[in-house]
């Protein structure tokens, strides 16, 4: 008799320690989702292009290129690209293809699913025969 009463003791106190800490949670944050088409230097992206997302610097998201000139898609099923982790909403986005940002940006919202088009221009660095024997000298390229 005296061991149910403690049980039922232990059993009430325990929900009342509980319950602030079950109502306190609050859902995990829901990503904001891209997809679109990307150029670079006006050029469809190749497939295995990789896109990043930061924001505040720190990446938040990326996708590699499946189809010529788009990452993700509209379908349900397409691939997206997910910006996810603790972020404020209206928080800027950045994104880029080997380490050059796009000339589009976006505003974080959680929620958001959005078409947004990404364009990039990267230029093609010079290379003169003096620095190209010095990258073969130290192997960081080779001509096969």
């Amino acid at each position: 008799m005296k061991l149910t009463y403690l049980f039922k003791i232990f059993f009430v106190t325990s929900i009342f320690i509980a319950l602030p800490l079950i109502t306190s949670a609050s859902p995990p944050q829901l990503p904001d989702i891209f997809y679109g088409a990307i150029t670079i230097n006006g050029a469809n992206a190749p497939v295995g292009t990789i896109v990043i997302a930061k924001v505040n610097g720190v990446e938040r998201g990326r996708i590699t290129i499946t189809t010529d000139g788009m990452y993700g898609g509209p379908g349900a099923y397409d691939l997206k690209l997910l910006v996810q982790g603790d972020i404020l909403a209206g928080r800027e986005i950045t994104f880029s293809v080997s380490g050059i940002p796009a000339a589009q940006t976006a505003e974080f919202g959680s929620g958001n699913v959005e078409q947004l088009n990404l364009s990039f221009t990267i230029s093609q660095v010079e290379r003169s025969e003096e620095h190209t024997s010095e990258l073969q000298s130290h192997s960081f390229i080779s001509y096969a």
